[in-house]
C-alpha cells in the first residue's frame, strides 16, 4: 500500500509498478536518520547485558517517532535480543534531522539494570566526523580502539553523587531494620543504626575515601581530604536523590551491581568500582559458561581470555586481569549471574597487579568552615534554631566540626534574641501570609503600629496593642463562623504575641527553656533502668508508634553530641545573666535528677546553675564578708572565724580580692580564713 501511494498508484489496485520510468518519479522529501537503541555497555566492547527496567520515557512527536518492545517494569532475559528499541528522526536536511536525534536521545529516559548505547549515539552524533558527513565503515572501529567514551559529569561531584546515594541506602535500611526488630518484639542494641559511613568510591584506578554524615533529615554532610561539603537530598517517588548544594542541583540514580556501583548524574552515567580482588575471576554478565580456554590450573598472561560465556544470543570472551594460573570453579554449561565467581586466579607476582591511587584533592564548592549565619537577625535565629533542634534530636557532624558549629550558631541564637528587630521581622513575614485574609482596617492599623516601632516611637515592641486591636475587632463579628474563621486567621499572630509577652529577655529565656526541654524528654525515658527495660517501656507506651520510638532512640544514642549543646546554653544563662525562676528554675530541676551515666556532666552543671542562682549577689556576699573581716576582734576569737571557715558558701573569689585590701586588717583576716578553708579536714 505505501509503496503504491509512493508512486502515485491507487493504493488497493493491482495493476503493475513500473519501476524503470514511473511517471510521475517520486520525489524525496528531506531526511531520515535511524537509531539502534540495545542494551550494550559500550566502555566493554559492547558487551550485551539483561535485566529489569524501571523507567522508560519517550515521547513521539512530528519530527521523531520510535518504538520499543519493553516498557517500566518489564526487562531483558539474556536469551534476547540486545536491540529493544528503534528510533527515527526527520528534518528538512540532514542538519536538521541530525539536531532532532540528538534532542530526542537527550530527551530519552532509560532506567534499568543493564547498560544502554542512548549517551555514546550522542557522542557519535557530535563528532566532526559525523557532522561533517566524513565518516567510513572503520570509523566506528577506530573510536572502539581509541576507547573514546561518552561525556562523563565532572568526577569528584559524580563521587559525591555516588558516596550520598551509597550512605543515604545504609542509613535507611539500617533504620528500617532496626523498626522491623522492636515491632518483632526483640532489643537490639542502638549501636545497629548508623548515621555515619565511611564510602570508598573507585574511578579510572583513583580511590576517593569520604565519609558522608546524616546531619539533619534532609541533609548530608561530607568530609574529604579535610574539606566539608553540606548537600540537601530529597528522595523522589521514582527512587531517584534530588542534590543541592549552593546554587547546584544534580537529579542523581544509581545502581548497585555486584563489583560496581552505575550513578546516573543529570542523564550522564559514571562508573565506581568497589575494592576489586584480582584473585577472584567473576561473570560480567548473566549467561551461560560455554567453555574454559585456560585447563584448569593452567597458566594465563594478563589480558588473555580463560573463558566464553553467551550473553543475548553472542559468545562473550573473559580475560585475566593479571598473569597466574587459572583454578576452574564452575563447570561448563552452568546458568551464571552477573558476579558469579568462574575461577580462582593465583598471581605469579602479587605485587604486580594494577596499583590504585587515592585521591588527595578537595571536595568541590569547598566549604572549609562552618559557614556563618546571615547577618539578618531572623535569618540567625531561625537558622540557629533549627541546627540546635536537629542536633538535639540525634542529628550531628563529627568533631571538631560540631563543636564549632555549636559554638557559633549558640552565640549567633543569643545574640539574635536581643535584637529588637526580631519581633518587627517575624511579624513582618506572619502578616505577609495574612495579607489577604485580614481585614484592610485591622492590617493598615497593625502596620502603623509597626512603623512607630520602626522609627522608634516605642521602646517596647506593641505586641499588647496589637492583641487589643484583634480582640476589639473580634467583637465587632457578629456570626460566629466568621469570628471562629477570624481567630483562626490570627492565631499566628496571638501566639507570637503570647511569645514575647516578657520582652526580648522573657523571650530569650523562653526559647533556652524549650531547648532544655527537648533534651529532658528523651533523657528521663531512659532512667528507668537498662536500656533493654526502657526500651520495653518506650514500646509498651507508643505500640502504635514505632517511628517515635526509634527516634527517642537515636537521640538517646547520639547523647555526647546532645551534651555539647545543653551544655552550651547553660553556659549562656550565667552569661546573659538570665533569672532562675518559674519555666526555666524547673526545667534545671528536671535536668539535675537525671541519673543516666551520659547525662553527669549535664546534671552536673544543672545542680551548680541552680545553686549560683539561690546564691546573694556578689556585690552584697563581697561587702558582708569585708564587713566581717574588719573585726578586730576576729583573730582573738575563733568561734568568729570559725563562722567564716565553715560558711557553706563558696567565698574563695570574694577571699582574694579581700588580701589586697587596703585596711591591713582585712587583709590578715583574709588571708588566714582562706588559709584555714584551704585546709580543712573532713571527716570521712
Amino acid at each position: 500500500k505505501d509503496i503504491r501511494i509512493l508512486y502515485g498508484m491507487a493504493p488497493w489496485d493491482e495493476s503493475e509498478i513500473d519501476f524503470d520510468n514511473p511517471d510521475p518519479r517520486p520525489q524525496c522529501h528531506g531526511h531520515v536518520i535511524a537509531a539502534r537503541i540495545t542494551s550494550e555497555n559500550p566502555e566493554e566492547g559492547f558487551k550485551p547485558s539483561g535485566g529489569s527496567v524501571s523507567e522508560l520515557n519517550f515521547r513521539s512527536n512530528k519530527n521523531v517517532w520510535g518504538y520499543f518492545s519493553v516498557a517500566a517494569s518489564g526487562g531483558l532475559h539474556e536469551f534476547a535480543d540486545s536491540q529493544f528499541g528503534h528510533i527515527f528522526a526527520w528534518g528538512e536536511d540532514r542538519r536538521e534531522a541530525r539536531e532532532n536525534m540528538v534532542v530526542a536521545l537527550r530527551d530519552l529516559s532509560i532506567r534499568g539494570d543493564f547498560h544502554t548505547t542512548v549517551e555514546y549515539l550522542v557522542m557519535l552524533m557530535e563528532t566532526e566526523e559525523f557532522l561533517g558527513n566524513s565518516f567510513h565503515t572503520g570509523w566506528l572501529d577506530q573510536l572502539i580502539a581509541m576507547k573514546a567514551q561518552a561525556e562523563r559529569p565532572d568526577p569528584v561531584s559524580a563521587v559525591v553523587c555516588g558516596a550520598i546515594h551509597v550512605a543515604f541506602t545504609s542509613i535507611t535500611e539500617s533504620i528500617q531494620e532496626y523498626r522491623s526488630s522492636i515491632e518483632r518484639g526483640l532489643s537490639p542494641s542502638s549501636d545497629a543504626i548508623i548515621s555515619e559511613v565511611d564510602v570508598e568510591l573507585i574511578n579510572d584506578n583513583i580511590k576517593y575515601v569520604i565519609k558522608v554524615t546524616r546531619s539533619s533529615s534532609s541533609t548530608y554532610f561530607l568530609l574529604m581530604n579535610e574539606t566539608t561539603l553540606d548537600v540537601d537530598v530529597h528522595k523522589m517517588s521514582d527512587g531517584g536523590l534530588l542534590l543541592s548544594t549552593g546554587t547546584n542541583s544534580f537529579t542523581t540514580y544509581m545502581m548497585d551491581e555486584v563489583d560496581r556501583y552505575r550513578v546516573l548524574v543529570n542523564g550522564r552515567t559514571v562508573v565506581f568500582e568497589k575494592e576489586r580482588d584480582p584473585t577472584k575471576l567473576r561473570s560480567t554478565s548473566t549467561g551461560k559458561l560455554l567453555q574454559y580456554v585456560v585447563s584448569d590450573g593452567g597458566h594465563a598472561n594478563a589480558d588473555e581470555p580463560y573463558a566464553e560465556i553467551e550473553v543475548m544470543k553472542m559468545v562473550m570472551t573473559l580475560r585475566v586481569p593479571e598473569a597466574g594460573r587459572v583454578m576452574h570453579l564452575k563447570r561448563p554449561g552452568a546458568v551464571l549471574d552477573a558476579g558469579t565467581v568462574l575461577a580462582r586466579l593465583e598471581l605469579d607476582d602479587p605485587s604486580s597487579a594494577k596499583q590504585i591511587t587515592t585521591y588527595t584533592g578537595p571536595l568541590p564548592y569547598i566549604l572549609t568552615n562552618i559557614s556563618s549565619p546571615s547577618k539578618r537577625p531572623l535569618q540567625k535565629f531561625q537558622s540557629a534554631l533549627k541546627i540546635l533542634n536537629d542536633i538535639l534530636d540525634g542529628f550531628c557532624i563529627p568533631e571538631p566540626y560540631l563543636s564549632q558549629m555549636v559554638t557559633v550558631h549558640v552565640s549567633s541564637l543569643m545574640h539574635s534574641l536581643l535584637s529588637p528587630e526580631l519581633p518587627l521581622l517575624e511579624l513582618q513575614e506572619v502578616l505577609s501570609s495574612l495579607e489577604n485574609r485580614l481585614p484592610p482596617r485591622l492590617l493598615a492599623r497593625i502596620r502603623e503600629l509597626l512603623q512607630q516601632y520602626q522609627v522608634k516611637e516605642m521602646s517596647m515592641f506593641p505586641f499588647d496593642k496589637i492583641s487589643s486591636l484583634i480582640d476589639d475587632h473580634a467583637l465587632l463579628i457578629k456570626k460566629q463562623s466568621e469570628r471562629e474563621r477570624f481567630f483562626l486567621d490570627t492565631q499566628n499572630i496571638m501566639t507570637l504575641a503570647k511569645r514575647y509577652r516578657g520582652g526580648a529577655c522573657g523571650h530569650q529565656t523562653d526559647v533556652v527553656v524549650q531547648f532544655l526541654r527537648r533534651y529532658v524528654e528523651v533523657e528521663e525515658k531512659f532512667v528507668l533502668g537498662s536500656f533493654d527495660k526502657c526500651l520495653d517501656a518506650l514500646r509498651a507506651g507508643y505500640r502504635d508508634q514505632m517511628d517515635t520510638v526509634v527516634q527517642y532512640v537515636v537521640a538517646h544514642h547520639r547523647i555526647q553530641p546532645r551534651n555539647i549543646v545543653v551544655l552550651a546554653l547553660l553556659d549562656t544563662i550565667d552569661k546573659h545573666k538570665l533569672t532562675v525562676a518559674g519555666d526555666l528554675h524547673d526545667v534545671l530541676q528536671s535536668l539535675a535528677e537525671l541519673s543516666s551515666p551520659g547525662t553527669t556532666r549535664v546534671a552536673l552543671m544543672a545542680r551548680t546553675t541552680l545553686i549560683y542562682a539561690l546564691q546573694a549577689p556578689y556585690d552584697e556576699v563581697h561587702r558582708r564578708v569585708e564587713m566581717r573581716l574588719s573585726d578586730g576582734a576576729l583573730s582573738q576569737h575563733r568561734e568568729l572565724m570559725k563562722d567564716l571557715v565553715d560558711s557553706p558558701s563558696s567565698i574563695f573569689d570574694v577571699l582574694v580580692d579581700c588580701l589586697f585590701s587596703k585596711n591591713e586588717q582585712v587583709s590578715r583576716n583574709a588571708l588566714e580564713v582562706y588559709v584555714r578553708r584551704s585546709y580543712l579536714a573532713y571527716k570521712l
